[in-house]
């Protein structure tokens, strides 16, 4: 029997006490390192000085990788951002390509407005390509990136990321083709912005002057102040140059 059963109550209580108070030191102090060590990294894209939206922003070095979007504004910012080099790349539906290097050292970094050239990137993953150059000369390889290419119109509302990306690519490359002309056609009379305009674009490319009437539709459909509608008609009038 304990003579002092109160007084070990009161130890253990005290004992408790002292634990709780450990560890919230111990949190506090990993939480007051992370917040030392992670910074935002933040900024605009613009073209011809007007904001642009729904630009692809991806930050990575060998450990990490964040990837964003640019809103209505033209802003984008990635929280969390640890102590490092990196690099962060600008991307447009396969026109537009910028990359720079960023260093981070534990305070937060407002970038340089980031201007985009009107200079179109071929969107190929070394994948795409074999062994003797263009992808198109091999039947094999055509009728796989063709398949790729009807996903992205047919299944792209269910497509994860990276498979979207894939399709995207695939479609970019058979745009340009003669063969894939239908499909072009197909995908003019879709909802999808950036997929119009990568029609439009492989359209202008092949000089299909019989779609002008079909261009011209889809082109309508979109709203007058919206950025990829610009896009589209810039694209168009490639199209009208002599």
């Amino acid at each position: 029997m304990r003579l002092f059963p109160q007084r070990d109550a009161f130890a253990r209580v005290a004992l408790l006490r002292l634990h709780l108070m450990q560890r919230a030191v111990f949190l506090f102090a990993i939480l007051a390192s992370l917040r030392i060590d992670a910074a935002t990294v933040e900024g605009k894209v613009r073209f011809e000085s007007d904001a642009m939206p729904g630009c692809t922003i991806r930050l990575r070095n060998s450990d990490w990788s964040w990837t964003g979007r640019t809103d209505g504004a033209g802003h984008y910012q990635f929280d969390g951002v640890g102590d490092g080099e990196y690099e962060i790349v600008f991307e447009f539906e396969g026109f537009f390509q910028e990359s720079q290097r960023v260093l981070v050292r534990g305070e937060s970094i407002t970038l340089p407005i980031q201007e985009m050239t009107a200079v179109e990137v071929d969107g190929m993953g070394s994948d795409c390509w074999g062994p003797h150059g263009d992808v198109t000369d091999d039947p094999a390889n055509w009728n796989d990136l063709l398949n790729r290419a009807e996903e992205a119109v047919r299944f792209h509302d269910s497509l994860d990321g990276t498979q979207r990306a894939a399709a995207r690519e695939a479609l970019t490359i058979v745009s340009k083709d003669p063969r894939a002309r239908s499909l072009m056609l197909r995908v003019l009379d879709t909802n999808d912005e950036g997929l119009v305009l990568l029609a439009i674009n492989g359209l202008v490319e092949q000089r299909d002057l019989a779609s002008m009437p079909l261009i011209e539709s889809a082109i309508d459909r979109f709203p007058e102040d919206s950025f990829m509608r610009r896009m589209m008609l810039e694209r168009y009038r490639a199209m009208l140059a002599p």
